[in-house]
């Protein structure tokens, strides 16, 4: 079955169209090509169409890159930075977006690898502290460990 453990026909180079269905940890987006291969899109808000071109093929998966915004999100920003760099993959995502993605990755984290059942987590500015580190709380219900 193509997309399933092997790369698909045509490989790095050629231009695709996709549409975004979630944002993963990386801020790239989650997209299926025609055949429902995985492509992480780099540059692409949560629903959003765009045109990208393949950067990489892995075995169940592909990397590709923004190349043309064709029904832009209404999450999307100007990137504040004209450099993306390792921990600049959300610079194009709306903080509001930001924060509920996040809280959708962290719920379903908690549910699929933590076997919690139905987690109350709630989106919540991080702490700063007087150096400028910041941090954020996650509380669960339930016993202390």
């Amino acid at each position: 079955m193509p997309g399933r453990g092997r790369p698909s026909a045509g490989g790095p180079g050629r231009v695709v169209r996709l549409v975004a269905t979630a944002l993963a940890t990386s801020g790239a987006a989650v997209a299926r090509q025609a055949d429902r291969r995985v492509v992480l899109v780099e540059g692409a808000p949560h629903a959003e169409t765009v045109d990208a071109v393949v950067t990489g093929e892995h075995s169940n998966f592909a990397r590709a890159q923004v190349v043309a915004v064709l029904e832009s999100s209404p999450d999307r920003v100007a990137p504040p930075c004209p450099h993306v760099a390792r921990g600049c993959g959300w610079q194009h995502v709306s903080a509001d977006a930001q924060r509920r993605a996040k809280l959708a990755l962290v719920t379903e984290a908690l549910v699929r690898l933590g076997g919690v059942d139905a987690p109350l987590v709630e989106p919540e500015l991080p702490h700063r502290s007087a150096n400028g580190t910041s941090w954020t709380e996650l509380v669960l219900p339930g016993p202390s460990l």
